[in-house]
Parts: C-alpha cells; structure tokens; sequence
C-alpha cells in the first residue's frame, strides 16, 4: 500500500501565511433546471449575480471573457498571472441538485459544491473563494467556509499528482 502525500490527508492545515500563487477557478453550471420548474436556470443566474458582483467590487477577480471582478483582498490581479476566473460551462452533471459550481486550482483540490442559492449564496461563494485562495493545497479549514458550502459540498477531486513507477 501506497501513503499518500501530506497534503492529500484528511488532517492537513494550510499553512498560515501563504499567499495564492495559482489562479483559482470559478466553474458554474448554467444548464441545470430543478425538476419543479423546468424553465429556471439556477446556474445562469448565480453565474450573472457574480459576474455583477465581479463588476461592482472590480479589484482582483477576472472572469473568463477578460471582465473584471470581485472582492477578494487575498487574492492578487489577473494582469500578474494570478486570480479568480470565472468560468460558464454546460454540465457538472449534479441535475439532482441544481446551482452547482467547481472551484479548482493548479495544485490544490478541486471541490464540487451543489445546491446553491443563485441569490443568497453569492456572499458565501465569494468568502469561500477566498480561503480556498490562501490555503496551500486548496483545503481551508471546515471552520472557516459558509454554511452553504458546508452543506453543498458534493465532492473534492485531489491534485493531479504523478504515480509512482
């Protein structure tokens, strides 16, 4: 049996002090409709509320088109390389529980949440992509992330790491 690496163990904590060096994406779900009402887009509108949130605090936070965005002091600008970018896909295949999102980052952990509010979990969403930035291997403190998103998480897909031979 294999061990796997410290950063993959369920007991890790970021180190303090550590400052984003990848940029972070923002990938929603724009196709998902909740089986009630087949005409809502749940997904499409969380993806416009952050792009407005994006564009009324435009300090670091950049989506994929190039448009500035959000709110996140930890965070540094897109022009260094670094950020937040936003991102609209077609399918994270959670239809059972629409407003689904992924949060990923070169290196770190990617987390699959589900079963967000479009409108209420926007300040959530945005104080969760914040921790995930600063921690070292994308895995911030349960402590330290919104309810919502204690709640939505569906699943975290480790890093990419290349297999022993």
């Amino acid at each position: 049996m294999r061990l796997l690496p410290a950063f993959f163990r369920r007991d890790h904590a970021p180190m303090k002090g550590f400052k984003v060096q990848q940029p972070v994406d923002l990938y929603i779900c724009v196709t998902c409709q909740p089986e009630a009402d087949r005409a809502a887009r749940p997904g499409k509108i969380l993806y416009q509320n952050m792009l407005a949130e994006l564009e009324n605090h435009p300090s670091s936070f950049a989506s994929s088109e190039g448009s500035p965005s959000a709110r996140h002091p930890s965070v540094k600008p897109k022009d260094d390389g670094n950020g937040v970018r936003l991102h609209a896909v077609e399918c994270l295949c959670v239809c059972k529980r629409p407003c689904t999102v992924a949060v990923s980052s070169p290196e770190k952990w990617t987390y699959i949440i589900a079963g967000l509010d479009p409108v209420s979990d926007v300040g959530a969403l945005c104080q969760y992509l914040d921790v995930y930035a600063v921690s070292e291997f994308g895995t911030p403190p349960l402590s330290s992330r919104p309810a919502a998103i204690k709640n939505g998480t569906v699943a975290r897909i480790p890093p990419g790491v290349p297999y022993a031979t």
